[in-house]
């Protein structure tokens, strides 16, 4: 029994010893992608709200990562009720397609209509992707009661964006 014991124990750390071994081989192939941190995501919200703050109305801004979901909600006094539910949902257009939420505006000006008819697209001023390195991470959508704050916001707290702070 002893001698099984320390054949099992010797194989064990053989095997473990190989494991570790070809996982750090390996390492190299590791891939690696940007994320949008919470320390990140609350600096860019900090800058949307300042702005907003400045035209002296409320509003909501939301940020959420490359997938969508939610990093941060906040809700400025004088919000609407709209507002809380439009942020949320221009931040969402603007990460699912990659692409600001108001050429979505201007596809409709064009009199694309089809557009319409996908749930997923709202298409006013406000939403935007957010980039690290050119890869995709996130998105803020900004909703004010004046649809050109909600861009002004969107776009200068994304302009400002230093990923590395």
């Amino acid at each position: 029994m002893r001698v099984l014991t320390i054949c099992t124990a010797v194989l064990c750390t053989l095997s473990a010893t190989e494991f570790s071994h070809k996982a750090f081989a390996n390492d190299a192939k590791i891939e690696r992608t940007e994320v949008l941190t919470f320390a990140q995501a609350k600096s860019i919200q900090a800058r949307a709200e300042a702005i907003i703050a400045s035209h002296k109305i409320g509003g909501v801004v939301t940020i959420v990562d490359a997938s969508g979901q939610t990093i941060s909600l906040h809700r400025l006094d004088g919000a609407t009720v709209a507002n809380s539910r439009l942020a949320p949902m221009k931040a969402h257009t603007a990460v699912a397609f990659g692409q600001p939420t108001d050429a979505w505006g201007d596809k409709l000006a064009q009199g694309n209509m089809s557009i319409l008819g996908n749930p997923e697209i709202l298409p006013l001023p406000g939403g935007l992707p957010i980039k690290i390195n050119g890869t995709l991470v996130g998105a803020i959508g900004v909703s004010t009661p004046v649809g050109a704050v909600d861009l002004e916001a969107a776009k200068g707290a994304v302009d400002g964006f230093k990923p590395g702070s």
